[in-house]
């Protein structure tokens, strides 16, 4: 049985714990799963957050929004 996750991580925000969830959940779970899919992990937006060094938000709204709507474009776009 082939068997997958789809990770819906919020905005990775520097030095929280949603930073840490966003890159070690799907390392973490590799071994359980066939197929895991981390929505958002190739957007351009968290390279554009990271030089512009936005860090010091908790969560920045812009960066947020936009992301959340990436992530649900890569949803509908994903082959079942």
């Amino acid at each position: 049985m082939n068997c997958r996750l789809i990770i819906v991580p919020q905005f990775p925000t520097k030095m929280r714990y949603q930073e840490w969830w966003f890159y070690d959940f799907k390392n973490n779970l590799s071994e359980y799963f066939d197929d895991i899919i981390l929505l958002g992990e190739n957007s351009g937006l968290l390279k554009l957050y990271q030089e512009k060094n936005v860090g010091t938000i908790f969560s920045p709204p812009e960066y947020s929004m936009k992301f959340e709507f990436e992530q649900i474009q890569e949803y509908y776009n994903l082959k079942l």
